[in-house]
């Protein structure tokens, strides 16, 4: 099963998620699921089609040529990856990020913040 990473903001770094019940409640806009302005009209055709409720498309703050994905649930998340196909038949996330690709997302974090990891 693929490890899952989450900020802890207390601790001021990125910790492995042992169990889902150490998930935060509200699930967070997603840069992962998320894509280019012009794949738009693309992503709302398949998520009706597909009848994804409680999920919407979020112009990035900082990045505005690209849109986020914002879930109601952690159900509804689930339900759209799934149908994105961002899911694996052992009904774990089919992507997933090495060592290295964590550290240099910490690493940008850093810059980005000036937090210490």
């Amino acid at each position: 099963m693929p490890k899952r990473f989450r900020w802890c903001p207390n601790q001021k770094k990125v910790v492995e998620v042992e169990d889902r019940a150490e998930l935060p409640r509200q699930v967070p806009l997603s840069d992962a699921m998320g894509f280019p302005e012009g794949s738009l009209a693309k992503f709302e055709a398949h998520r009706k089609s597909h009848g994804c409720s409680g999920v919407e498309f979020v112009r990035d703050k900082d990045v505005p040529q690209f849109y986020q994905v914002k879930c109601d649930s952690w159900r509804d998340r689930d339900k759209y990856m799934q149908k994105r196909r961002m899911w694996n038949d052992e009904k774990t996330h089919a992507g997933g990020i090495t060592a290295a690709e964590l550290r240099k997302a910490e690493e940008l974090v850093r810059e980005r913040h000036g937090t210490p990891v």
